[in-house]
């Protein structure tokens, strides 16, 4: 909750007050994340927010939520959050699909994927790394496509890039 408080809710809100009203057009806020349930454990749930203006008003005055639990099909910890624009006439479009990461990067990669990482930031390539890491190229190759597919990273760099910001690296 503290990603969604601190980063995913203000940058609701900025979208929200950038945007200009337009008439018959809505947009829907997805939001996965993970709630510690009573008893110790994790639940994985989606969360839906549509906000609900008053004339003349830039910014929302109630939301319409729901919640869902996901726990029997998703178990990692990124949290992806989606807007939608809902035009009339039924007509969906993503406007925004971004991915946020909780600083324990412990859920998110493996300790020998961050190696590889490491490595592979300080320009190593893949056969530089499975020889310092005393591992097979198809080991490493494979690290670096789950790291990009847990992660919804587009490539290696923008992968990178969320490390750093996120003190992996």
């Amino acid at each position: 909750m503290k990603i969604f408080d601190e980063q995913i809710f203000p940058d609701q809100m900025a979208f929200l007050s950038n945007r200009k009203r337009e008439e018959n057009v809505n947009y829907t806020f997805t939001t996965n994340f993970r709630i510690r349930n009573s008893d110790g454990s994790w639940s994985s749930v989606v969360q839906c927010t549509h906000y609900l203006f008053k004339e003349n008003y830039r910014l929302p005055v109630a939301s319409i939520n729901s919640l869902t639990d996901l726990t029997y099909f998703k178990s990692d910890s990124k949290i992806s959050h989606l807007i939608e624009k809902h035009e009339a006439g039924g007509e969906k479009t993503l406007i925004e699909n971004r991915s946020y990461f909780l600083k324990n990067t412990e859920y998110i990669l493996s300790k020998r994927e961050i190696d590889v990482l490491k490595l592979a930031s300080q320009g190593m390539g893949s056969k530089e790394i499975a020889d310092r890491l005393n591992i097979s190229i198809n080991t490493i190759n494979n690290h670096r496509r789950n790291m990009l597919m847990r992660s919804n990273c587009k490539n290696f760099l923008q992968l990178v890039d969320i490390a750093v910001k996120n003190g992996v690296l």
